[in-house]
């Protein structure tokens, strides 16, 4: 049997004490509806109040009632250790517990309490004369004034008392080897608040963590908030009820037939027997179905009403986004219930899309629950600008990426990217292939920085505040012509990542970071060995024109840098490698490819889409001449929003029908339902429309045959239900882990689960 170290709150022993007729368990009411109140008559009260134990291991704080009687002594005053000196102490108050993270994934919960709050509580006597001071764990205490006082300090108890009293100190408490060893139990621990009558009450609160998790600390609540309050908004509450009901089959002292208390407030059961719960997540600016700490959801006002109007919550969103109603069992039992969401999304946010009906005020959202086949989920996003002059665009990416960066940066985004590349690769992973082996690799992995050692699939870095607004500031300049596909940034952000920047980071090609503005100050030699197949010697090289060179440049850079191969009206074909073709001379070379750049240019315009000239794409790749022949070159501040703007305008080409300018026929497209699978998007792109097609069919099949599992619900969904064909495993090295696959549905499926889950950071639509 795995062991045990979740506690409930009071002992078999002291719930014994608990007269069941007195029991009763609360919410906190429409304001704090995910708060969880015990109480009850201990009968007795002469043998002294019930002792707390903490639900589990980790660090043990400590916020004083600022209401309640007493002080907070100061590490500097003269300590006695007496009853009578202890009697005078503020010692009422809240505990705090933050859970060892090493434990977070032996909880087996999503998302996993990492932190809860008891209250009240009083420090007891022995807690702090005893346990603090000569029983737990010690560890250096932090002055106020700065510097620290060593454990060995024959001050060190008074800074240490001191300090946890005042909120600056911590205690830990070790996770046991054995029940029988856990501290909680050892040494003497605080106690609940208990009056003379025997009447007591603990209120209980969780929650999934707080802002610390991406360095960001929301502006508290208005007032004095601190940060270990449970009100602050850092802080990512989860309903305290179902948490503690679903970690009860791991909880000490929350066993089957220990008593009225565990079975009142914590039913062992599913549903008619037990209570159930309803969630509507809401996020920004993110996809629906993953909520982020963004500091942004606090500002957001949401009342919850049953569809008859009583109202069932009033409050501010916490940073998680989640919004739980519970309903209790009946009998018979009820049908799901209908709510109605409120929202008062501020002035920085707006409602941009949900999966609820609209009965009528433009913010309320109807959810029947009865009826709805996927999470309820509100997405608010900020609103576009009003007038998209070029300062409102400006205004408009930068909001955007500012948003984007922090959300992108999170651990829930990190867990979220490694969470469904491993789920995929394990979906896709031929049999005989050894556990764990990557699927979807290469060096070309969509973020920039290192990889976490423990988990290649995991996010460390992201893009930078300069490359996002870039980004955004380059989607704006599409203007798509009625009737065509949205412009989504995660897969533009992700598509950029994924074909050009860090490829060209890891490839090192020219040695050119490619980094938004785009701007290179140094100036780089065009050296003709950088450029693929290159059949001129380096006189021949070097002597040709300033605007052949910058053409062959363009050519060489959409390729190695943006992943463009041919970059010609038609499309790309399997193992086409490089995008220079080679005539006999230099200038039959460049002019070629001067009208394969005009003629792509003209596709995607003609595709409904606005696109740089070229003139404009010209300008961006600055030279100079060198002494003694030959051309220097680098890119300026216009380089990389002009060649986003290209990439993406192309990726949105091959989803639509257009008479093509150098065609009398239709140009092929994707189909229209395809316009919202990134996996078939991508493979449009990097394989091209008619293996895009070939794909399309397979996932036909899939759908018809009647076996498909629960969970596909999309021809996207289709492609992850068979493991890697022959073909597919010869164009996925096994034996070279930086070597990415060719096979067209391995990169399609890699690039859909960084959209969705990665992507999910970014708004789903540039203007909702």
């Amino acid at each position: 049997m795995p062991r045990r170290w979740l506690r409930f709150p009071l002992t078999a022993t002291d719930q014994a004490r608990a007269d069941p007729a007195t029991i009763t368990v609360l919410d906190g009411g429409p304001a704090h509806p995910d708060r969880l109140r015990l109480e009850f008559d201990v009968t007795n009260p002469a043998a002294g109040p019930p002792a707390v134990r903490p639900l589990f291991p980790g660090v043990l704080s400590f916020l004083a009632d600022p209401g309640a009687p007493g002080v907070l002594p100061a590490a500097t005053d003269p300590f006695t250790w007496t009853d009578a000196e202890y009697a005078g102490w503020r010692t009422v108050g809240t505990l705090v517990m933050e859970l060892d993270p090493t434990l977070v994934p032996a909880l087996g919960v999503r998302p996993a309490p990492t932190v809860a709050w008891y209250w009240p509580v009083r420090l007891s006597r022995d807690f702090l004369l005893d346990s603090v001071r000569h029983q737990l764990v010690k560890s250096k205490v932090r002055r106020p004034a700065g510097g620290e006082v060593a454990t060995g300090d024959p001050r060190w108890p008074a800074h240490a008392v001191s300090g946890l009293l005042a909120g600056t100190h911590a205690v830990k408490l070790r996770t046991p080897a054995a029940e029988d060893q856990d501290d909680a139990v050892r040494f003497a621990m605080p106690t609940v608040e208990l009056a003379a009558d025997g009447s007591t009450g603990l209120w209980i609160a969780v929650a999934a963590g707080t802002s610390t998790d991406d360095g960001v600390v929301p502006a508290p609540v208005p007032g004095t908030v601190p940060l270990l309050d449970p009100a602050h908004p850092a802080n990512a509450l989860l309903d305290a009820r179902r948490t503690l009901i679903s970690l009860r089959s791991q909880t000490i002292g929350a066993e089957a037939g220990v008593g009225p208390l565990v079975s009142t407030a914590l039913p062992d059961g599913a549903w008619p027997a037990g209570p159930r719960w309803f969630t509507v997540a809401f996020s920004t600016p993110g996809a629906a179905g993953f909520a982020y700490r963004s500091g942004a959801l606090p500002a957001v006002g949401v009342e919850v009403t049953t569809a008859a109007g009583i109202v069932l919550q009033q409050r501010r969103l916490s940073t998680r986004g989640l919004i739980t109603v519970m309903q209790e069992p009946t009998d018979p039992a009820a049908p799901p219930p209908v709510v109605r969401c409120t929202v008062d999304p501020g002035a920085d946010l707006r409602l941009a899309e949900t999966n609820g009906a609209r009965p009528g005020p433009p913010e309320t959202i109807e959810f029947d629950f009865a009826t709805l086949t996927e999470p309820a989920r509100v997405v608010l996003q900020p609103p576009p600008p009003p007038v998209l002059d070029a300062a409102g665009k400006a205004a408009y990416a930068t909001r955007l990426a500012t948003l984007s960066l922090r959300l992108g940066r999170t651990p829930a985004t990190r867990e979220a990217v490694g969470e469904r590349l491993t789920t995929d690769e394990s979906l896709i992973r031929p049999v005989a292939w050894p556990a764990g082996t990557p699927v979807f690799r290469g060096t070309r992995r969509p973020w920039a920085g290192a990889a976490d050692p423990a988990n290649q699939n995991v996010l460390v870095d992201g893009p930078g505040l300069a490359d996002l607004r870039a980004l955004f500031d380059a989607l704006q300049q599409l203007t798509p012509a009625p009737g065509r596909p949205p412009i989504r940034p995660a897969e533009a952000m992700v598509l950029w990542l994924m074909e050009g920047r860090v490829a060209l980071g890891s490839e090192g090609f020219f040695n050119i970071p490619m980094l938004a503005p785009g701007a290179n100050t140094s100036w780089i030699f065009a050296d003709r060995t950088g450029f693929s197949g290159n059949p001129f010697d380096a006189a021949v090289f070097g002597a040709a024109t300033e605007a052949q060179t910058r053409t062959l440049l363009r050519s060489m850079l959409l390729w190695n840098c943006w992943g463009m191969d041919v970059f010609a009206a038609t499309d790309k074909l399997p193992g086409q490698d490089t995008t220079l073709r080679w005539e006999p001379t230099i200038a039959a070379s460049a002019a070629g490819h001067d009208t394969k750049f005009r003629t792509a240019l003209a596709a995607i315009a003609a595709a409904g889409f606005t696109v740089p000239t070229e003139a404009q794409v010209n300008g961006t790749i600055e030279l100079r001449p060198m002494i003694g022949g030959g051309w220097e070159f680098r890119l300026n501040a216009g380089y990389v929003r002009t060649h986003l703007q290209i990439q993406y305008g192309e990726y949105l080409r091959r989803q639509v029908a257009y008479l093509d300018p150098a065609r009398t026929a239709p140009h092929p497209a994707l189909p229209a339902a395809a316009w919202s699978l990134p996996a078939f998007n991508y493979i449009a792109f990097n394989g091209g429309l008619a293996e895009a097609g070939r794909l399309w069919a397979v996932a036909d099949g899939v759908l018809a045959g009647g076996a498909a599992p629960p969970w596909v619900r999309s021809h996207q969904d289709a492609l992850r239900t068979f493991r890697l064909t022959a073909d597919e495993q010869q164009r996925t090295p096994l034996a070279a882990p930086e070597t990415r696959s060719r096979a067209a549905r391995v990169n399609g499926l890699h690039f859909a689960a960084l959209v969705d889950a990665f992507g999910a950071a970014y708004p789903r639509v540039l203007y909702p």
